[in-house]
C-alpha cells in the first residue's frame, strides 16, 4: 500500500535497517530455483491491471479453483 508514499518509505527503510534484499533481488532468487508464481486473475480485474503491468516471470494468471487444483499437486505451497 502506497499512503501517499509512505508505505514505500517505510518498508525500504526497515528493509535497509534489517538488511533484506531488494525486492527485484528476491524475485529473481526465487526465480532461480524454480519458483512459479501464478497471479490472482479476481484480484488484476479487480484493481484494472493487466498482463502486461506485471513484471516478467509471472505465469498466467489463474482463478481460485485453478489455483487450489495446482496447490494440490505441488511439492510445496506458499499463499500471500
Amino acid at each position: 500500500m502506497n499512503f501517499m508514499g509512505m508505505g514505500p518509505w517505510m518498508m525500504f527503510k526497515l528493509a535497509k535497517k534489517y538488511n533484506v534484499a531488494k525486492p527485484k533481488e528476491l524475485l529473481e532468487m526465487a526465480q532461480a530455483v524454480g519458483v512459479t508464481f501464478l497471479p490472482c486473475q479476481m484480484t488484476m480485474d479487480m484493481f484494472g491491471i493487466k498482463r502486461e503491468d506485471l513484471v516478467d516471470g509471472m505465469g498466467e494468471p489463474v482463478g481460485a479453483a485453478t489455483a487450489l487444483q495446482l496447490m494440490t499437486e505441488a511439492d510445496s505451497t506458499l499463499f500471500i
